[in-house]
């Protein structure tokens, strides 16, 4: 982009500094939206030299930091999970819930 800018200065196209800026930073990629907000916030005001150094030093560090991919089981890309998982029997007696223990069967009784 700083070409460019050269190019048109070449040409006796007349550009402010504001301009050649705001073109700038228009022309960047989405990973530094965190530069401009930072550049915007504290209204810093450098020449396309200096503003071409800071993104240099940016884009290293932006390609430094790789993103990971976080997995859960069991859940997909959309939200979703991939199958219903059955839902845990509750046992009503006295307001007691089943803590996956099964209960044993009663004994039959044995006549003698």
């Amino acid at each position: 982009m700083k070409g460019y800018l050269n190019a048109l200065e070449k040409l006796d196209v007349q550009i402010s500094r504001e301009l050649a800026t705001n073109l700038i930073l228009r022309s960047l990629l989405d990973s530094y939206n965190s530069f401009i907000m930072n550049y915007n916030m504290h209204g810093m005001d450098k020449s396309i030299t200096e503003l071409h150094g800071m993104l240099k030093s940016v884009k290293e560090n932006i390609y430094k930091i790789k993103s990971v991919l976080m997995v859960q089981k069991g859940i997909s890309k959309n939200g979703k999970g991939k199958g219903k998982v059955p839902p845990k029997p509750k046992d009503n007696k006295a307001g007691h819930k089943s803590k996956g223990k099964k209960k044993k069967a009663p004994k039959p009784k044995l006549k003698q």
